[in-house]
Parts: C-alpha cells; sequence; structure tokens
C-alpha cells in the first residue's frame, strides 16, 4: 500500500465520514431515547446502530490506508450543528423538527459520501467505491423512509384540518 502522504486528502475525506456518522450515531440514539412516537423510535435505533457500523468500516480502511482512524470525538464536523438541531427539537417533543433536522442531516451525509466518492483516489480503489456507495446508499434509503413519514404526517395534517381553514 502507498505512504500516508499519497493518500492524505483521502483519509482526511474518509475521516470525515467517520465524524459524520459518529454524529449521526450519536443523534439518532438521542432521538430514539427521547422521542415519544413509538413509530420512529425503532427507526432512529437502527439508523443509530447503521451509523456506528459503517463508522467503524471506514475506520478499518483508513487504517488499511495507514492512516489514523477519527475517534469521533471532536465536535468538527457540519452535521455535528444539525444534532443539536435535533436535540433541541427532541427537548420540545416536535415531531415535525425531529424528522425535518434528520432529513436535512441525511441529505447532508448524502453528499459529503459524493464527494468522497468523486476523489480521484477513491475512484483508483474499487473496494472503497464498493464500500462508499453501499453506505451512502443505505443513507440514502434511511433518508427515504424518514421523508415518507413527514410525507404521511402531512397528509394527515391536510386531512384533518377542517374544512374552510386550509
Amino acid at each position: 500500500m502507498a505512504t500516508e502522504t499519497q493518500y492524505e486528502a483521502l483519509t482526511e475525506a474518509l475521516n470525515n465520514l467517520i465524524e459524520i456518522n459518529y454524529d449521526r450515531e450519536r443523534g439518532y440514539l438521542k432521538a430514539s431515547e427521547d422521542v415519544e412516537d413509538a413509530d420512529l423510535k425503532p427507526l432512529f435505533r437502527s439508523l443509530s446502530e447503521d451509523s456506528a457500523k459503517y463508522a467503524t468500516e471506514l475506520a478499518d480502511y483508513v487504517r488499511q490506508l495507514q492512516g489514523t482512524p477519527s475517534t469521533g470525538q471532536t465536535l468538527s464536523g457540519k452535521v455535528h450543528q444539525v444534532w443539536l438541531d435535533i436535540k433541541a427539537a427532541i427537548s420540545g417533543r416536535d415531531r415535525d423538527a425531529v424528522i425535518g433536522s434528520a432529513q436535512f442531516g441525511d441529505k447532508t451525509a448524502v453528499e459529503a459520501y459524493e464527494k468522497v466518492l468523486d476523489l480521484d483516489k477513491t475512484q483508483m480503489i474499487p473496494e472503497l467505491q464498493s464500500l462508499l456507495r453501499r453506505q451512502r446508499d443505505a443513507i440514502q434509503r434511511g433518508l427515504n423512509v424518514i421523508s415518507a413519514v413527514k410525507h404521511e404526517d402531512d397528509d394527515d395534517d391536510r386531512t384533518s384540518t377542517p374544512s374552510g381553514y386550509a
């Protein structure tokens, strides 16, 4: 395998994804513990577990590139603020705000994966491309589920609005 400096930009990008997944793990775990909606608890728990697995897989790959994986204990990264928003939304038990924050966070995660997949070094490593696509696609599927829940909630709101008030 090449030296660390040859893959420095790639390991930095992978470490960013590790941090995003640690942020997702913590955010979804907090959401699963605090949200009152029984339908969201198992979804958020599952997404938290998936994120922990993704971070571990990415850390293993960073080690293969002879880099040092992020521990996820830093507060950097764009997604951290999103999870703070989720925590604040949960405090008020606002289902729409929790779902909206989760949507925003996962859209940001998918975009981050896209950027890493576009790196030249990533395109030279088919196994890494496969790993990143699998994780990105799974996050996208989770986002689709969250969006469907939001859409169902919006439909319920429209059907429960008294005539003349819509």
